[in-house]
């Protein structure tokens, strides 16, 4: 028999059953609001990378689903390793989870605390900050629109998709690595740059966005690709948003990266250089069609600071171990909010 008690039991469970996927919805939008990151739910789930107990990239919603969509490689690992597996995963959902809730309150210790070095750097002054060939070839974008033809002495295509380009003066490189080293010496908090790269700094955290890199996006970069065939027909003729950060390549640290695609529809990434040797940056093709040769490399060290590459976020790229001395570089994961959605 029905007792009166376990009814409302009973309905409580129901109700809890039919108001599941309803929260699940509500938390994922809080999450999305409070995460730069976030520019869609997939952000909670997928491209997770861990280094060990094996190298890789993996989608994850939770350990259950997991082992039931990677039971054959659940199988082939040792218990430990497992649970070695199982727990990167798991830190890194936290991580993200968390990570705008923590990147706010470290971009507020920072700007009651550091007073910067270089304080023109945090207003985009293409006088002096950009290079003039990048000026000339942005400005010839927008006279001519989509019948413009770059030239190659500029704009070199190193294999489609991907291209290499003069970004910013040496001036402007000099002064942004004083500003960070600047920062570190400081001993203030600052976030990972991405779940890949252990050292840099987020550049949204030290309130570069809105007058420096908001800019950058708007009035040049975007033109830019939007001009251009292969990355407009990619997502970027209409970015809106981006996630700005420097990585740092160290002797004895972050040496390398292994092979990845990027959370972006177009990334800019520029050598500031610092002095080292090697690290060349490799190209395979798009995920998905990626060759096991690489199509491309780039030279760092011939091009020089202030140089870089222009591709879409979904060609596999990988840079290889420097062997000597310290490389920063600034690189800028250029997003749609159209071509997401």
């Amino acid at each position: 028999m029905w007792t009166l008690e376990l009814l409302r039991a009973a309905c409580a469970r129901l109700l809890e059953l039919l108001w599941r996927p309803f929260l699940r919805i509500a938390t994922r939008r809080v999450e999305s609001a409070n995460n730069a990151d976030a520019d869609c739910r997939c952000y909670f789930t997928e491209n997770f990378y861990v280094q060990s107990p094996i190298r890789g990239h993996f989608s994850f919603s939770g350990a259950a689903r997991f082992e039931q969509e990677q039971s054959a490689l659940l199988e082939s690992l040792t218990t430990a390793q497992r649970a070695e597996l199982l727990g990167a995963l798991e830190a890194e959902a936290e991580r993200r989870r968390s990570q705008g809730r923590l990147a706010a309150a470290r971009k507020a210790r920072i700007a009651a605390r550091y007073a910067p070095r270089h304080p023109e750097l945090w207003t985009l002054r293409p006088d002096w900050q950009l290079h003039p060939d990048f000026v000339s070839l942005v400005e010839a974008a927008r006279r001519h629109g989509p019948s413009w033809v770059p030239p190659s002495a500029v704009l070199r295509e190193l294999c489609p998709g991907v291209f290499a380009l003069p970004v910013f003066t040496t001036r402007f490189c000099e002064a942004l690595c004083e500003e960070l080293e600047a920062v570190r010496r400081s001993g203030l908090e600052t976030g990972r740059p991405n779940s890949m790269n252990a050292h840099g700094v987020l550049l949204d955290e030290l309130g570069l966005g809105p007058g420096l890199l908001d800019p950058l996006l708007r009035d040049w970069i975007g033109p830019l690709a939007a001009a251009i065939p292969a990355l407009g027909g990619g997502g970027g003729a209409h970015m809106d948003r981006h996630k700005s950060f420097v990585v740092r390549y160290e002797m004895g640290q972050d040496e390398e990266l292994s092979s990845h695609y990027d959370n972006a529809e177009l990334t800019l990434n520029v050598s500031l250089g610092r002095g080292f040797e090697s690290g060349e940056l490799l190209f395979y093709g798009p995920k998905g069609r990626a060759a096991a040769s690489p199509l491309a490399a780039h030279d760092w060290t011939g091009a020089g600071a202030g140089h870089a590459v222009l591709h879409l976020g979904r060609e596999l790229h990988a840079a290889l171990p420097i062997t000597a001395g310290e490389r920063l570089n600034l690189v800028m994961w250029c997003r749609s909010t159209r071509w997401r959605r």
